[in-house]
């Protein structure tokens, strides 16, 4: 009976030691671009050449082929961290008109309303 308790009692300290090691992978989505990427940017550009520096826009809408918008959200699940870049372009006659958005090249202004 003895062995029992004690095998029973190891067990246990195995199984709750492993509680408290859960794994979550850290979550990254849209388009991962970083401040040397947008200093390529400059009005005038056409949509293929900010393509070719920022990929394919996250939400393209079909109803408004001037304006693309550029989302990335990453979340650490180790450090609680997140970080989220939001960046909207808006083209006329197939050139880049302007920017808007919380992550701009350095010296463009954002036209966007404070939340």
């Amino acid at each position: 009976m003895k062995h029992f308790l004690s095998l029973l009692a190891l067990c246990g300290v195995f199984y709750l030691s492993g509680c408290g090691v859960i794994y979550k992978v850290n979550i990254a989505q849209g388009n991962k671009f970083e401040q040397k990427d947008l200093q390529d940017l400059r009005p005038g550009l056409t949509q293929q050449q900010v393509m070719s520096i920022l990929g394919t826009p996250a939400i393209q809408d079909p109803f408004h082929n001037d304006r693309w918008d550029y989302v990335y959200y990453y979340k650490n699940y180790r450090s609680g961290q997140t970080d989220t870049r939001e960046l909207t372009l808006f083209f006329e006659n197939g050139r880049l008109a302007r920017m808007e958005g919380d992550t701009l090249p350095e010296g463009v202004q954002s036209v966007k309303e404070a939340r």
